[in-house]
Protein backbone atom coordinates (compact mmCIF):
# COMPACT_ATOMS: atom_id res chain seq x y z
CA UNK A 1 0.00 0.00 0.00
CA UNK A 2 1.12 3.35 -0.74
CA UNK A 3 1.39 5.69 2.09
CA UNK A 4 -1.84 8.15 0.71
CA UNK A 5 -3.49 4.57 0.76
CA UNK A 6 -2.72 4.18 4.61
CA UNK A 7 -3.82 7.63 5.57
CA UNK A 8 -6.87 7.11 3.59
CA UNK A 9 -7.60 3.47 5.14
CA UNK A 10 -7.50 5.24 8.74
CA UNK A 11 -9.77 8.22 8.05
CA UNK A 12 -12.19 5.43 6.30
CA UNK A 13 -12.03 3.14 9.30
CA UNK A 14 -12.79 6.33 12.04
CA UNK A 15 -10.26 5.37 13.96
CA UNK A 16 -9.72 8.46 15.27
CA UNK A 17 -13.07 9.03 16.00
CA UNK A 18 -13.77 5.72 17.23
CA UNK A 19 -10.41 5.90 19.99
CA UNK A 20 -12.38 8.45 22.35
CA UNK A 21 -16.29 7.39 21.34
CA UNK A 22 -16.14 3.60 21.03
CA UNK A 23 -12.59 1.74 21.39
CA UNK A 24 -14.47 -2.01 20.97
CA UNK A 25 -15.03 -1.10 17.58
CA UNK A 26 -11.12 -0.51 16.66
CA UNK A 27 -9.26 -3.18 19.40
CA UNK A 28 -9.83 -6.43 20.88
CA UNK A 29 -10.50 -7.06 24.43
CA UNK A 30 -6.88 -7.60 25.31
CA UNK A 31 -7.12 -8.53 29.18
CA UNK A 32 -9.17 -5.79 30.00
CA UNK A 33 -12.48 -7.72 31.47
CA UNK A 34 -14.95 -5.15 29.22
CA UNK A 35 -14.60 -1.99 27.56
CA UNK A 36 -15.07 0.01 29.87
CA UNK A 37 -12.14 -0.54 31.78
CA UNK A 38 -9.67 0.55 29.06
CA UNK A 39 -7.84 3.64 30.46
CA UNK A 40 -8.64 6.38 27.72
CA UNK A 41 -8.63 9.40 30.12
CA UNK A 42 -5.40 10.53 28.70
CA UNK A 43 -7.13 11.90 25.51
CA UNK A 44 -8.94 14.75 28.19
CA UNK A 45 -7.67 18.26 28.15
CA UNK A 46 -6.68 19.14 31.71
CA UNK A 47 -7.09 22.63 34.12
CA UNK A 48 -4.00 23.46 35.50
CA UNK A 49 -5.80 26.08 37.64
CA UNK A 50 -5.37 24.50 41.16
CA UNK A 51 -1.59 22.38 40.09
CA UNK A 52 0.05 25.54 40.97
CA UNK A 53 -1.18 25.74 44.13
CA UNK A 54 -0.89 22.02 44.95
CA UNK A 55 2.73 22.03 44.57
CA UNK A 56 3.72 25.15 46.21
CA UNK A 57 4.21 22.31 49.57
CA UNK A 58 7.45 22.10 47.45
CA UNK A 59 8.68 25.11 47.12
CA UNK A 60 11.28 25.07 50.02
CA UNK A 61 13.03 22.55 48.75
CA UNK A 62 16.09 22.96 46.05
CA UNK A 63 16.75 19.62 44.58
CA UNK A 64 14.14 16.78 43.74
CA UNK A 65 14.81 13.27 43.95
CA UNK A 66 12.35 11.03 42.16
CA UNK A 67 12.03 7.43 42.68
CA UNK A 68 10.15 4.91 40.42
CA UNK A 69 10.37 2.81 37.22
CA UNK A 70 9.00 2.50 34.03
CA UNK A 71 6.00 5.27 32.68
CA UNK A 72 6.29 6.41 36.41
CA UNK A 73 10.01 7.71 35.82
CA UNK A 74 10.67 8.55 32.06
CA UNK A 75 9.43 11.68 31.94
CA UNK A 76 11.12 13.02 35.40
CA UNK A 77 14.48 11.27 32.99
CA UNK A 78 13.85 13.91 30.87
CA UNK A 79 13.57 16.91 32.81
CA UNK A 80 16.76 15.44 34.08
CA UNK A 81 17.83 16.16 31.02
CA UNK A 82 17.53 19.47 31.07
CA UNK A 83 18.64 20.19 34.35
CA UNK A 84 20.31 17.33 36.49
CA UNK A 85 21.47 19.68 39.75
CA UNK A 86 17.85 20.23 40.55
CA UNK A 87 15.89 16.67 38.90
CA UNK A 88 17.41 13.38 40.08
CA UNK A 89 16.02 10.25 39.28
CA UNK A 90 16.63 6.37 40.34
CA UNK A 91 15.43 3.55 38.53
CA UNK A 92 17.89 0.80 39.49
CA UNK A 93 19.47 -1.13 42.66
CA UNK A 94 23.01 0.63 41.62
CA UNK A 95 24.61 0.31 44.93
CA UNK A 96 26.95 3.02 44.51
CA UNK A 97 24.72 5.30 43.44
CA UNK A 98 22.28 4.80 46.17
CA UNK A 99 24.97 6.18 48.51
CA UNK A 100 25.57 8.91 46.59
CA UNK A 101 21.61 9.61 46.57
CA UNK A 102 21.59 9.14 50.13
CA UNK A 103 24.53 11.99 50.48
CA UNK A 104 22.42 14.14 48.30
CA UNK A 105 19.41 13.88 50.50
CA UNK A 106 21.47 14.28 53.86
CA UNK A 107 23.36 17.76 52.82
CA UNK A 108 20.62 19.02 50.53
CA UNK A 109 17.44 20.51 50.91
CA UNK A 110 15.79 17.59 48.86
CA UNK A 111 12.23 16.14 48.07
CA UNK A 112 11.83 12.69 47.89
CA UNK A 113 8.91 11.81 45.57
CA UNK A 114 8.00 8.50 45.23
CA UNK A 115 5.90 7.40 41.86
CA UNK A 116 4.21 4.49 41.46
CA UNK A 117 0.49 4.73 39.97
CA UNK A 118 -0.49 1.67 42.39
CA UNK A 119 1.43 2.40 45.21
CA UNK A 120 2.06 -1.46 45.58
CA UNK A 121 5.51 -1.74 43.04
CA UNK A 122 7.69 -3.74 45.21
CA UNK A 123 11.27 -2.18 43.30
CA UNK A 124 10.42 1.45 43.97
CA UNK A 125 9.16 0.51 47.49
CA UNK A 126 11.99 -1.20 48.38
CA UNK A 127 14.09 1.87 47.04
CA UNK A 128 12.29 4.33 49.22
CA UNK A 129 12.61 2.13 52.08
CA UNK A 130 16.64 2.40 51.41
CA UNK A 131 16.88 5.90 50.65
CA UNK A 132 14.57 7.48 52.91
CA UNK A 133 14.75 5.68 56.33
CA UNK A 134 15.17 9.29 58.74
CA UNK A 135 13.52 11.77 56.00
CA UNK A 136 9.90 11.13 56.47
CA UNK A 137 8.96 14.69 56.14
CA UNK A 138 10.70 15.19 52.75
CA UNK A 139 8.32 12.40 50.93
CA UNK A 140 6.30 13.15 48.49
CA UNK A 141 4.30 10.39 46.42
CA UNK A 142 2.68 10.59 42.55
CA UNK A 143 0.07 7.90 42.74
CA UNK A 144 -3.75 6.97 42.09
CA UNK A 145 -4.24 6.32 45.61
CA UNK A 146 -3.15 6.88 49.48
CA UNK A 147 -1.49 3.44 49.81
CA UNK A 148 2.01 4.66 50.94
CA UNK A 149 0.42 8.08 52.74
CA UNK A 150 -1.56 7.69 55.74
CA UNK A 151 -1.87 11.40 56.35
CA UNK A 152 -3.58 11.68 52.57
CA UNK A 153 -1.87 15.13 52.70
CA UNK A 154 0.80 14.24 50.94
CA UNK A 155 0.26 12.46 47.69
CA UNK A 156 -0.40 13.97 44.42
CA UNK A 157 -3.16 12.29 43.02
CA UNK A 158 -3.63 10.83 39.53
CA UNK A 159 -6.70 9.62 37.64
CA UNK A 160 -7.61 6.03 37.64
CA UNK A 161 -8.23 5.86 33.97
CA UNK A 162 -4.31 6.93 32.43
CA UNK A 163 -2.04 4.21 32.08
CA UNK A 164 1.16 4.48 33.08
CA UNK A 165 2.99 4.78 30.23
CA UNK A 166 0.07 7.12 28.96
CA UNK A 167 0.63 9.40 32.23
CA UNK A 168 2.23 12.63 30.70
CA UNK A 169 -0.98 14.86 30.81
CA UNK A 170 -1.14 13.70 35.03
CA UNK A 171 1.36 14.67 37.64
CA UNK A 172 4.16 11.70 36.73
CA UNK A 173 4.62 14.03 33.69
CA UNK A 174 4.10 18.12 34.32
CA UNK A 175 5.45 17.92 38.56
CA UNK A 176 8.83 17.84 36.77
CA UNK A 177 9.17 20.03 34.26
CA UNK A 178 6.81 22.76 37.08
CA UNK A 179 9.72 22.13 39.39
CA UNK A 180 12.08 22.92 36.57
CA UNK A 181 9.89 26.27 35.95
CA UNK A 182 8.01 25.46 32.90
CA UNK A 183 4.72 27.51 32.84
CA UNK A 184 1.81 25.40 33.28
CA UNK A 185 -0.14 27.69 31.11
CA UNK A 186 1.85 26.68 28.09
CA UNK A 187 1.79 23.93 29.21
CA UNK A 188 -1.88 23.09 29.28
CA UNK A 189 -2.49 24.55 26.10
CA UNK A 190 -0.31 22.28 24.01
CA UNK A 191 -1.45 19.56 25.29
CA UNK A 192 -5.03 20.94 24.43
CA UNK A 193 -3.51 21.84 20.75
CA UNK A 194 -2.32 18.41 20.26
CA UNK A 195 -5.68 16.47 21.76
CA UNK A 196 -7.80 18.73 18.99
CA UNK A 197 -4.89 18.56 16.04
CA UNK A 198 -4.35 14.63 17.04
CA UNK A 199 -8.04 14.08 16.78
CA UNK A 200 -8.91 15.38 13.34
CA UNK A 201 -9.74 12.53 11.18
CA UNK A 202 -8.51 14.08 7.89
CA UNK A 203 -4.66 14.36 6.85
CA UNK A 204 -3.45 17.24 8.24
CA UNK A 205 -3.14 15.45 11.33
CA UNK A 206 0.38 15.05 11.95
CA UNK A 207 -0.21 12.01 14.12
CA UNK A 208 -1.97 10.04 11.53
CA UNK A 209 0.78 10.22 9.55
CA UNK A 210 3.85 9.42 12.31
CA UNK A 211 1.24 5.84 12.36
CA UNK A 212 0.91 5.67 8.52
CA UNK A 213 4.69 6.07 7.97
CA UNK A 214 4.99 2.99 10.71
CA UNK A 215 2.38 0.46 9.42
CA UNK A 216 3.88 1.17 5.81
CA UNK A 217 7.05 -0.19 6.81
CA UNK A 218 5.38 -2.65 9.37
CA UNK A 219 4.04 -4.18 6.20
CA UNK A 220 6.60 -3.86 4.09
CA UNK A 221 8.67 -6.35 6.31
CA UNK A 222 10.53 -3.72 8.43
CA UNK A 223 9.26 -4.25 11.74
CA UNK A 224 12.55 -2.71 13.41
CA UNK A 225 12.43 1.17 13.57
CA UNK A 226 15.00 3.10 14.94
CA UNK A 227 14.89 6.15 17.01
CA UNK A 228 17.76 8.38 17.13
CA UNK A 229 17.68 12.13 19.36
CA UNK A 230 19.59 14.94 18.19
CA UNK A 231 20.51 15.07 21.96
CA UNK A 232 21.41 11.10 22.58
CA UNK A 233 21.33 11.30 26.68
CA UNK A 234 17.88 13.32 26.77
CA UNK A 235 15.70 10.02 27.70
CA UNK A 236 13.18 10.69 25.12
CA UNK A 237 14.47 7.97 22.64
CA UNK A 238 14.04 5.84 25.93
CA UNK A 239 10.33 6.99 26.09
CA UNK A 240 9.49 6.07 23.03
CA UNK A 241 10.69 3.03 23.74
CA UNK A 242 9.02 1.92 26.00
CA UNK A 243 5.39 3.78 24.70
CA UNK A 244 6.54 1.03 21.47
CA UNK A 245 7.58 -2.15 23.29
CA UNK A 246 4.66 -1.77 26.26
CA UNK A 247 1.87 -0.80 23.76
CA UNK A 248 2.44 -3.23 20.87
CA UNK A 249 5.06 -5.67 21.78
CA UNK A 250 2.14 -8.43 22.05
CA UNK A 251 0.59 -11.38 20.02
CA UNK A 252 4.05 -12.11 18.63
CA UNK A 253 3.27 -9.04 16.87
CA UNK A 254 4.46 -5.24 17.15
CA UNK A 255 7.63 -3.27 16.21
CA UNK A 256 11.15 -3.68 17.86
CA UNK A 257 12.10 -0.37 18.93
CA UNK A 258 16.28 0.18 18.99
CA UNK A 259 18.30 3.81 20.36
CA UNK A 260 20.50 5.54 18.35
CA UNK A 261 22.33 3.16 15.36
CA UNK A 262 23.79 4.80 13.33
CA UNK A 263 22.55 4.71 9.35
CA UNK A 264 19.36 2.39 10.35
CA UNK A 265 16.29 2.55 8.38
CA UNK A 266 13.49 2.86 9.04
CA UNK A 267 14.14 5.66 11.44
CA UNK A 268 12.37 7.93 13.39
CA UNK A 269 14.43 11.34 13.77
CA UNK A 270 14.13 13.56 17.01
CA UNK A 271 15.21 17.10 16.08
CA UNK A 272 14.61 21.00 16.14
CA UNK A 273 13.99 20.69 12.18
CA UNK A 274 10.26 21.01 10.74
CA UNK A 275 8.52 17.71 11.03
CA UNK A 276 9.08 16.05 7.15
CA UNK A 277 8.43 12.24 6.39
CA UNK A 278 10.44 10.36 4.03
CA UNK A 279 10.30 6.54 2.26
CA UNK A 280 12.15 4.87 5.20
CA UNK A 281 12.64 8.45 7.89
CA UNK A 282 10.41 10.42 9.71
CA UNK A 283 11.50 13.63 11.32
CA UNK A 284 9.66 14.88 14.51
CA UNK A 285 10.39 18.38 15.45
CA UNK A 286 10.95 18.68 19.26
CA UNK A 287 12.63 21.12 21.63
CA UNK A 288 13.22 21.23 24.98
CA UNK A 289 10.55 23.65 26.44
CA UNK A 290 6.96 23.36 26.43
CA UNK A 291 6.24 21.92 23.30
CA UNK A 292 7.54 18.59 24.34
CA UNK A 293 4.47 18.39 25.59
CA UNK A 294 2.91 18.92 22.24
CA UNK A 295 5.12 16.44 20.40
CA UNK A 296 4.44 13.81 23.33
CA UNK A 297 0.93 13.94 23.15
CA UNK A 298 1.22 13.53 19.65
CA UNK A 299 2.90 10.25 19.47
CA UNK A 300 0.39 9.04 22.30
CA UNK A 301 -2.47 8.90 19.68
CA UNK A 302 0.12 7.50 16.62
CA UNK A 303 0.78 4.60 18.52
CA UNK A 304 -2.69 4.08 19.80
CA UNK A 305 -3.79 4.62 15.88
CA UNK A 306 -1.32 1.81 14.84
CA UNK A 307 -2.37 -0.39 17.59
CA UNK A 308 -5.67 -0.96 16.21
CA UNK A 309 -4.47 -1.48 12.45
CA UNK A 310 -2.42 -4.09 14.10
CA UNK A 311 -5.68 -5.60 16.34
CA UNK A 312 -3.59 -5.11 19.72
CA UNK A 313 -4.67 -3.76 22.42
CA UNK A 314 -2.36 -1.26 23.36
CA UNK A 315 -3.65 -0.12 26.88
CA UNK A 316 -2.69 -3.68 28.68
CA UNK A 317 0.64 -5.28 29.55
CA UNK A 318 0.06 -8.82 30.02
CA UNK A 319 3.49 -10.35 29.98
CA UNK A 320 5.45 -7.61 32.11
CA UNK A 321 2.95 -8.89 35.00
CA UNK A 322 4.04 -12.57 34.96
CA UNK A 323 7.43 -10.81 36.61
CA UNK A 324 5.96 -8.33 38.75
CA UNK A 325 4.06 -11.48 40.17
CA UNK A 326 6.91 -13.84 40.10
CA UNK A 327 8.60 -10.92 42.39
CA UNK A 328 6.27 -10.20 44.73
CA UNK A 329 5.73 -14.14 45.50
CA UNK A 330 9.26 -14.11 46.73
CA UNK A 331 9.15 -10.80 48.49
CA UNK A 332 5.73 -12.13 50.30
CA UNK A 333 7.29 -15.61 51.12
CA UNK A 334 11.51 -15.06 51.70
CA UNK A 335 11.40 -17.90 49.68
CA UNK A 336 14.49 -18.07 47.01
CA UNK A 337 13.44 -19.01 43.63
CA UNK A 338 16.13 -21.41 41.78
CA UNK A 339 16.68 -23.04 38.69
CA UNK A 340 18.11 -25.97 37.82
CA UNK A 341 21.78 -25.94 37.24
CA UNK A 342 21.77 -27.56 33.67
CA UNK A 343 19.68 -24.35 32.72
CA UNK A 344 22.88 -22.52 33.49
CA UNK A 345 25.60 -21.39 31.04
CA UNK A 346 28.59 -19.63 30.71
CA UNK A 347 30.36 -16.52 28.59
CA UNK A 348 31.00 -19.01 25.52
CA UNK A 349 27.32 -19.41 24.77
CA UNK A 350 26.96 -15.27 24.72
CA UNK A 351 30.42 -15.40 22.70
CA UNK A 352 29.45 -18.13 20.18
CA UNK A 353 25.76 -16.79 19.43
CA UNK A 354 27.58 -13.85 18.61
CA UNK A 355 30.58 -15.35 16.10
CA UNK A 356 28.90 -18.38 14.64
CA UNK A 357 27.82 -17.22 11.56
CA UNK A 358 24.13 -17.37 10.82
CA UNK A 359 21.52 -16.67 7.65
CA UNK A 360 22.31 -13.09 6.36
CA UNK A 361 19.08 -12.83 5.16
CA UNK A 362 16.96 -12.47 7.94
CA UNK A 363 18.70 -9.94 11.26
CA UNK A 364 20.19 -11.72 14.11
CA UNK A 365 18.60 -10.24 17.50
CA UNK A 366 20.17 -10.76 20.90
CA UNK A 367 19.46 -9.16 24.06
CA UNK A 368 21.64 -8.90 27.04
CA UNK A 369 19.38 -8.27 30.10
CA UNK A 370 21.98 -7.35 33.29
CA UNK A 371 20.42 -7.74 37.13
CA UNK A 372 23.09 -6.14 39.43
CA UNK A 373 24.15 -3.72 42.03
CA UNK A 374 27.42 -2.77 41.09
CA UNK A 375 27.61 -1.56 37.72
CA UNK A 376 30.37 1.07 36.35
CA UNK A 377 31.47 3.36 33.62
CA UNK A 378 33.81 0.73 32.21
CA UNK A 379 30.98 -1.94 31.92
CA UNK A 380 28.84 1.07 30.15
CA UNK A 381 31.28 1.28 27.52
CA UNK A 382 32.46 -2.12 26.86
CA UNK A 383 28.78 -2.51 26.16
CA UNK A 384 28.68 0.51 23.82
CA UNK A 385 31.88 -1.05 22.01
CA UNK A 386 30.26 -4.36 21.91
CA UNK A 387 27.19 -2.98 20.15
CA UNK A 388 28.83 -1.14 17.55
CA UNK A 389 30.91 -4.38 16.62
CA UNK A 390 27.70 -6.24 16.19
CA UNK A 391 25.94 -3.92 14.53
CA UNK A 392 28.72 -4.54 12.32
CA UNK A 393 28.04 -8.24 11.75
CA UNK A 394 24.64 -7.59 10.96
CA UNK A 395 23.65 -8.27 14.28
CA UNK A 396 21.04 -6.60 16.78
CA UNK A 397 22.44 -6.53 20.18
CA UNK A 398 20.02 -5.27 22.72
CA UNK A 399 20.92 -3.99 26.09
CA UNK A 400 18.74 -3.74 29.13
CA UNK A 401 19.30 -3.12 32.97
CA UNK A 402 17.27 -4.16 35.33
CA UNK A 403 14.91 -3.49 37.06
CA UNK A 404 13.74 -0.80 34.76
CA UNK A 405 13.31 -2.87 31.52
CA UNK A 406 11.16 -5.12 33.50
CA UNK A 407 8.63 -2.41 33.30
CA UNK A 408 9.50 -1.41 29.96
CA UNK A 409 10.87 -3.30 26.77
CA UNK A 410 9.73 -6.52 29.00
CA UNK A 411 6.65 -6.94 27.65
CA UNK A 412 8.02 -6.73 23.82
CA UNK A 413 10.58 -9.36 24.69
CA UNK A 414 7.80 -11.81 26.54
CA UNK A 415 5.17 -10.93 23.39
CA UNK A 416 6.45 -10.80 20.28
CA UNK A 417 9.61 -11.23 18.54
CA UNK A 418 10.44 -14.77 19.64
CA UNK A 419 13.41 -15.12 16.97
CA UNK A 420 14.97 -12.77 19.87
CA UNK A 421 18.14 -14.94 21.83
CA UNK A 422 17.69 -13.42 25.58
CA UNK A 423 20.56 -14.02 27.67
CA UNK A 424 19.53 -13.46 31.23
CA UNK A 425 22.88 -12.62 33.30
CA UNK A 426 23.18 -12.12 36.88
CA UNK A 427 26.23 -10.25 38.37
CA UNK A 428 26.53 -11.34 41.41
CA UNK A 429 29.60 -9.08 43.67
CA UNK A 430 30.72 -8.78 47.40
CA UNK A 431 29.53 -5.38 48.14
CA UNK A 432 25.59 -5.88 49.25
CA UNK A 433 22.85 -3.21 50.87
CA UNK A 434 20.82 -4.22 53.62
CA UNK A 435 16.82 -3.21 52.76
CA UNK A 436 15.15 -2.20 56.19
CA UNK A 437 12.62 -4.05 57.75
CA UNK A 438 13.62 -7.14 55.92
CA UNK A 439 15.17 -10.34 55.78
CA UNK A 440 16.72 -9.80 52.96
CA UNK A 441 19.52 -8.01 50.62
CA UNK A 442 19.38 -6.27 47.46
CA UNK A 443 21.78 -8.52 45.92
CA UNK A 444 19.27 -11.18 46.94
CA UNK A 445 16.57 -9.50 45.43
CA UNK A 446 18.04 -8.43 42.11
CA UNK A 447 18.72 -12.09 41.56
CA UNK A 448 15.50 -13.85 42.52
CA UNK A 449 14.19 -10.96 39.98
CA UNK A 450 16.41 -12.16 37.34
CA UNK A 451 15.02 -15.81 38.03
CA UNK A 452 12.29 -14.47 38.23
CA UNK A 453 12.74 -12.94 34.45
CA UNK A 454 13.87 -16.23 33.24
CA UNK A 455 10.92 -18.24 34.41
CA UNK A 456 8.28 -15.88 32.83
CA UNK A 457 10.66 -15.59 29.30
CA UNK A 458 10.62 -19.64 29.80
CA UNK A 459 6.40 -19.70 30.51
CA UNK A 460 6.32 -17.71 27.38
CA UNK A 461 8.65 -19.97 25.05
CA UNK A 462 11.09 -17.36 24.38
CA UNK A 463 14.71 -18.49 23.52
CA UNK A 464 16.34 -17.67 26.97
CA UNK A 465 19.59 -19.10 28.74
CA UNK A 466 20.92 -17.58 32.26
CA UNK A 467 24.10 -16.78 33.40
CA UNK A 468 25.63 -16.25 36.54
CA UNK A 469 29.56 -13.93 36.70
CA UNK A 470 30.60 -11.32 38.41
CA UNK A 471 31.15 -7.70 36.85
CA UNK A 472 34.57 -7.79 36.55
CA UNK A 473 34.76 -11.76 34.62
CA UNK A 474 32.33 -9.97 32.08
CA UNK A 475 34.01 -6.66 31.30
CA UNK A 476 36.66 -9.55 30.42
CA UNK A 477 35.07 -11.44 28.01
CA UNK A 478 33.33 -8.27 26.27
CA UNK A 479 36.96 -6.89 25.85
CA UNK A 480 38.72 -10.29 24.80
CA UNK A 481 35.36 -10.09 21.95
CA UNK A 482 35.97 -6.45 20.58
CA UNK A 483 39.73 -6.04 21.01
Amino acid sequence: MEFSEIEDLIIKKNIVIDLSNSSKEIYPLGSFNKYSNIPLGWQNDIDVKNLSKSYKKLDKYNKFLFIGLGGSINLAKIASFINPEKIITLDSFEISQIKILREIIKNNKTAIIICSKSGLTPETIVLKNILCEGFDNSIFYISDNYNLDKTKEKTFITPKDIGGRYNLSTHFGILPFYLLGFDLDKIQSYLKLSNKNSKGNNKDNYSLKIASFLYKNYINGEKIINIESKNKKDFISNWIEQLISESLGKEESGLLPIKNFNDFKPSIILSDRKNFIESDLININTNHDESIFYMLNSLLYSIAILGSLLRIQPFDQPNVELTKNLTKEFLDTNKSLKINSNEKVNFSSIKNSIEIPFNIKKRKIISLLLFSTKINSLLKSNLNKLTEYCHKKGIILLVYFSPGYIHSTGQLLKGSFKEIENFIINLHGNEDQNIPNSLYTLNTLSKNQAISDYIAMKKNNRHVLFLDSTLEEFNKEIEKIIN
